[in-house]
């Protein structure tokens, strides 16, 4: 899981706003089975992405007890939001084109810590 984690950072990073739905749903898909053990969060995940409500999508990817510790937003020519979590003394950072690929790419790297 580890090395397919960071490899879908990397492409969250690089995705453009029209593919982060694609891309939370494959960060799910990478890390979903870790969190399983709360059904709860499947649901809230799949409700937020119906919806398009992207942003707390992607917050449910996050690992329990970290939180978003940085979220900054570089305005307008090249948009690039960057954002760190953090749990205790671990830190997981992540950028891309919206706050919810940041987070997405900042939470796959949170679960390889």
């Amino acid at each position: 899981m580890t090395f397919r984690c960071w490899q879908l950072a990397v492409k969250c990073e690089q995705a453009t706003p029209e593919a982060q739905h694609e891309m939370l749903h494959e960060a799910w898909e990478a890390i979903g089975p870790s969190m399983r053990p709360s059904p709860d969060r499947a649901g809230r995940f799949g409700n937020m992405m119906d919806a398009a409500a992207y942003e707390s999508a992607a917050i449910e990817l996050m690992p329990a007890g970290w939180r978003i510790d940085f979220l900054r937003q570089d305005l307008p020519e090249k948009p690039t939001v960057k954002v760190d979590l953090t749990s205790g003394p671990h830190e997981a950072r992540g950028k891309g084109s919206t706050v919810a690929l940041a987070i997405a790419a900042a939470s796959l790297r949170a679960w390889t810590v």
